[in-house]
């Protein structure tokens, strides 16, 4: 019995043009197994579920009917059992079927790399930050409040002097800030992402309290000049008296 298998196999083979490492290739048959079955040894064959389906997949590739052979070797001779975690080996050719989680995972993992993708600028990018108002250092001003404004890179966190100003959608800022007199006033602008990464510019201004102004009326004063007259009592003459 085993004798005319190994010349059925050698037999189908030939005629196919075929090799034993091509026939292996084809089924996902071990080459060894292979061996074993052309030259007749049974000796040590794989059990009985490994060997089933081995000639199975022979008889499907060279045209002969596999299951009449497995069911005449198991008349024969026993076989080897399995154990219940056997399985039959896969054909490597054959296409596996993906993981369910891979058919959902994949197109989520798209999303988030296309997502950061576009987002990479608001996310790990060095943001950009200027100062437009006032556009240079030493300004003086004259009145306090001042405005302070500028622009910098949407979506960034953006602080003067380390508290938070409000960012546009169209990445413009301002605010009003108090001056002091007589001394610099100097503000840091500062711009930073999500992760950390952040930019800075600054400004310093002065601010001269405008002098109170002294309005002198000057009052045209008229001087009267009043003739003081110097009345006394009016002098009696008498005439002398000859004697």
């Amino acid at each position: 019995m085993h004798e005319d298998l190994s010349t059925l196999l050698l037999t189908k083979l030939r005629e196919r043009k075929l090799s034993l490492q091509q026939a292996a290739d084809s089924t996902g048959v071990p080459i060894a197994v292979l061996e074993q079955l052309a030259q007749g040894d049974h000796s040590n064959l794989p059990a009985a579920p490994y060997l089933h389906g081995y000639l199975v997949k022979l008889g499907t590739l060279l045209d002969f009917d596999g299951e009449a052979w497995w069911q005449q070797i198991k008349r024969a001779e026993p076989v080897k059992s399995s154990g219940t975690g056997d399985l039959l080996p896969r054909n490597r050719f054959s296409r596996n079927r993906a993981p369910r989680w891979l058919l959902w995972g994949v197109p989520v993992i798209l999303l988030l790399l296309t997502f950061v993708g576009f987002r990479f600028a608001a996310i790990l990018g060095l943001p950009d930050v200027a100062i437009t108002d006032p556009d240079r250092d030493g300004i003086v001003y004259t009145e306090s409040p001042a405005k302070i404004a500028g622009t910098a890179t949407p979506g960034s966190r953006v602080t003067i002097n380390g508290e938070a100003v409000p960012l546009t959608e169209a990445g413009t800022w301002e605010k009003e800030v108090n001056l002091q007199p007589g001394t610099p006033n100097d503000f840091t602008v500062e711009a930073s992402k999500l992760l950390g990464r952040s930019r800075s510019t600054s400004r310093r201004i002065f601010f001269e309290a405008p002098m109170a102004t002294t309005s002198t009326s000057t009052t045209e004063t008229a001087t009267t000049t009043v003739d003081l007259e110097l009345e006394g009592e009016p002098t009696t003459s008498t005439p002398a008296t000859n004697p």
